[in-house]
């Protein structure tokens, strides 16, 4: 793996919806927690000011006191804590399977041995505290074999035009480790 690569960390998104709604603290408190956790070998790299995370189609849904972030567990878990008091809706609460989707992009980096496959958690939490008795939705991202063919991928929306279904105005860039020669082929296969 590029050694750029591991030292600022490669992004890695997350698209959830919530079952139970977790409350914000208000007043510069933390409500209830999400926590992320990573399977061996990955390493959230932070800090948490880089951090992206908010409501899908939603322009800008939490300001910078909103969210408390920590990363712990040697870089292994990460918990945003809940502060503002907008806080996170889940279905429960609306009755639509998805009538709130997140999305969280955090950087990290990844394990030395490539093809490494492990699962990822969220779990969310009622209070700070985290305890059995404060557990709420928790869910298991299986992952899936890495291979260092690119530097760097991203994808992102230009003009940051949210409408719903359809996305207007996308820009892909994509960095190689190796040059692209006369006859190679690219082949991008967008999700459905």
């Amino acid at each position: 793996a590029s050694s750029t690569r591991k030292a600022l960390g490669a992004p890695a998104t997350f698209s959830f919806c919530l079952h139970s709604s977790i409350q914000g603290g208000g007043n510069g408190t933390i409500g209830g927690l999400l926590r992320v956790e990573a399977p061996p070998g990955f390493r959230f790299t932070g800090p948490c000011v880089d951090m992206d995370f908010g409501e899908v189609g939603v322009a800008s849904s939490f300001g910078n006191y909103d969210l408390d972030c920590n990363i712990s567990a040697r870089g292994r878990q990460l918990d945003i804590g809940v502060m503002g008091t907008l806080g996170l809706k889940g279905t429960a609460e609306t009755g639509q399977s998805d009538s709130h989707q997140y999305s969280l992009t955090v950087l990290i980096s990844t394990p030395e041995v490539l093809g490494s496959v492990g699962d990822w958690h969220l779990t969310s939490f009622r209070h700070p505290i985290v305890a059995a008795d404060s557990a709420m939705d928790s869910s298991v991202v299986p992952g899936f074999p890495l291979i260092d063919d690119l530097f760097s991928f991203a994808v992102t929306n230009i003009w940051k035009e949210f409408r719903p279904g359809r996305l207007v105005h996308l820009g892909v860039e994509i960095q190689f480790q190796e040059d692209i020669m006369d006859g190679d082929e690219l082949v991008l296969h967008a999700p459905e």
